[in-house]
């Protein structure tokens, strides 16, 4: 402590610097997993690793101008180092770093940490949280306060002589092309220029920079391609449809694009049979390893997610208050229901939400289906699906729009042959595909994958069997989100990319689709285009104006006025409202409830264990016995007493509720 004291009161400013560079080389040993790696980042790239020092030091600068300096210095210490051991433990279950973004998921990761670790992980990180913030108030009341009058001027002055040079860093940065301000590739950034710089990126850099071009004259050079009505009401030619199906595939790659890897039968022999006979392509997707909902904005969107903030999810972020121009709003006035279907939490990326505002009229979440079949690590599995787009599809008598989220690929993957043992002991795998030659040493949690690849195959090819079945002419779009999380290199594939997924357009009959390959933005307004359906800004832009050299900064023109601006190309008016989005395709509803022994029993439709009984407000515990019957124990109804059944997953978030049903004594 003698150290730290007269480092803090004779030389702030070097004892500062010293301790920025002691916990920056812990923060990239982290990021990187590895000492030796730590070690060759701060030798190679030294004006990368002294911008990180500073931007570090600058934080911990704050310190000078607290009586209770070592408390703040140590608390900014702890928060840093904090950052880098989360970073590390995010980076073991999916392929993207920590960012301030996560912050807004945080309600999703506790949802999704039941299936990444045991019960006994998950007390082991309470203790460890309830310990860190037990010693944070207990260092308070321990640390001591300097005694000599702090000069705030000359600690300003201090403050700001490390802020010319952390700017003066930045400015050589940018101007030499050392630095980015936005990322690409978050999780190349993050290697490349620093966990410290790529964290406080994320903080600062959020939503979509307002164009320096943003003016009206830039809105006449793109006029001519726009459409005169931008309403998702304008109309369209009238003639008959098709039915258009997207099915975005959890984790989905063909294994065939691994180098050397070889198989002992092909996992996905529907899916490679399918994407040589159909329309195909390499569709580039905004994620890797992780981040579906990023994909499922940019797909229904026509969105750049590029130009969004670094590690932003949209669905978190400015999706949450607004609607937006959408393939459901394109659709609707050529007479398309759209139907959102997943087979997980309804809550999860807030999706519950958010998809009012990108114009679902029904979204089917697990929480409205019947008892699902799930794999050994507790996703449902995707063979659940066609059930309920063949629900969709009957649901109405005009054409419908589906857009199905499946799960069944989702990690995380077993990380030994004795661990999937104990995963499938209850629970069995169907095939036992070998792999070899396979450039990750989790050769057990690969096997498992293939496994759930070769069921969702399956599942793919029957659900095309079903489709073809029916008379309704259909398009069915499929592909994967992003690539499973291991630990792929660009080396590692034979596309050389890990942004890089495959998708394929299946239909009853030849609407003219050709290969080629696109941006998961393009997709859908490729889709329409062979439709003849131009309607919507976004849609049409892009079906008019991709091969434009300023194709891609009109496009961010376009966005950030549709989002954030005045929104000039909608006459500076509000055209797209939210829906109002009805929770599952069939109606839950109470009938009857009523005293039986020491239980209440109650009688409606469509329940499931999803569903839970509210008597005036409060919840119980609630046992389904069948769709039509719930029992609550131990419990009396009372004359007068108001019974609803809400419908909730594990994390409480409650979905719908249904009317309400009083009780009276008979």
């Amino acid at each position: 402590m003698k150290i730290i004291n007269t480092g803090f009161t004779r030389n702030k400013i070097v004892f500062t610097g010293i301790w920025a560079v002691c916990i920056n080389f812990l923060v990239e040993c982290l990021n990187r997993h590895s000492l030796v790696k730590g070690v060759v980042h701060m030798v190679t790239t030294p004006y990368i690793f002294l911008l990180n020092v500073l931007i570090i030091a600058f934080t911990l600068s704050s310190a000078w101008l607290f009586y209770r300096r070592r408390f703040v210095f140590g608390l900014i210490s702890f928060l840093w180092i904090l950052a880098g051991i989360v970073n590390f433990i995010v980076l073991l279950f999916r392929k993207t770093p920590f960012t301030a973004n996560d912050f807004t998921l945080i309600n999703d990761a506790l949802i999704i940490m039941r299936s990444y670790i045991n019960p006994f992980g998950m007390i082991l990180m309470f203790l460890c949280f309830a310990a860190s913030i037990l010693g944070i108030i207990y260092y308070w009341f321990k640390s001591p306060k300097i005694t000599e009058k702090i000069n705030y001027y000359k600690t300003i002055g201090s403050i700001g002589i490390l802020w010319l040079l952390l700017y003066g860093m930045l400015w050589i940065g940018f101007a030499t092309g050392m630095l980015e301000p936005r990322f690409g590739n978050i999780t190349t950034a993050f290697q490349k220029f620093g966990f410290a710089y790529g964290f406080s990126n994320s903080i600062f850099d959020n939503g979509i920079d307002k164009p320096k071009n943003y003016k009206e004259e830039n809105f006449e050079e793109i006029q001519e391609v726009l459409p005169e009505q931008t309403s998702e009401t304008e109309e369209v030619e009238e003639k008959e449809y098709p039915n258009i199906i997207f099915l975005q595939l959890e984790s989905f790659m063909n294994p065939a694009l691994i180098q050397n890897a070889a198989y002992s039968e092909n996992p996905v022999p529907n899916f490679a049979r399918l994407y040589e006979r159909y329309p195909s392509g390499y569709l580039k997707v905004p994620s890797f390893g992780a981040g579906t909902a990023n994909t499922e904005f940019e797909v229904m969107t026509g969105m750049n997610l590029d130009d969004f903030g670094t590690g932003e999810y949209p669905y978190k972020t400015v999706l949450k208050n607004q609607a937006c121009e959408t393939i459901c709003y394109n659709l609707r006035s050529a007479g398309y229901t759209a139907h959102a279907i997943h087979n997980n939490d309804g809550s999860f990326y807030n999706r519950y939400r958010v998809f009012a505002n990108l114009g679902f009229d029904t979204f089917t979440s697990i929480e409205y289906m019947g008892e699902c079949q799930s794999n050994p690590t507790g996703w449902a599995k995707d063979s659940e699906l066609i059930k309920y787009i063949m629900m969709a599809l009957d649901s109405t008598e005009n054409q419908d729009f589906i857009y199905a989220i499946s799960v069944q690929g989702h990690g995380d993957y077993p990380e030994s042959y004795e661990e999937m043992a104990e995963l499938t002991a209850e629970n069995p795998m169907k095939y036992d595909i070998k792999v070899t030659d396979f450039f990750d040493e989790n050769t057990a949690g690969f096997e498992y994958y293939l496994d759930q690849i070769k069921e969702m195959d399956d599942f793919l090819g029957e659900l095309i069997r079903t489709l073809s079945l029916r008379k309704e002419e259909t398009i069915l779009v499929f592909y994967g989100d992003h690539l499973p999380g291991f630990a792929f290199t660009e080396e590692n594939l034979k596309t050389q990319d890990l942004y890089q997924s495959q998708y394929v357009i299946w239909s009853s009959r030849d609407y003219g689709f050709e290969d080629c390959d696109m941006e998961s933005y393009q997709l859908a307004s490729h889709v329409l285009e062979k439709l003849g359906i131009e309607n919507g800004i976004i849609n049409r832009y892009h079906q008019k104006y991709r091969e434009s050299e300023q194709y891609l900064e009109h496009l961010t023109l376009l966005e950030y006025d549709i989002l954030y601006g005045d929104k000039k190309v909608y006459d500076n008016q509000e055209l797209y409202a939210s829906t109002n989005l009805k929770m599952g395709l069939r109606d839950i509803s109470v009938i009857k409830a009523y005293n039986y022994n020491e239980r209440i029993c109650v009688e409606g439709t469509n329940f499931n264990k999803y569903s839970f009984v509210l008597i005036n407000g409060k919840e119980y515990e609630t046992e389904c016995i069948n769709p039509h019957t719930l029992v609550v124990p131990d419990v009396r109804l009372e004359d007068g007493d108001i019974i609803t059944v809400v419908q909730h997953g594990e994390d409480g978030m409650i979905l719908s509720t249904t009317s309400e049903f009083i009780y009276h004594f008979e």
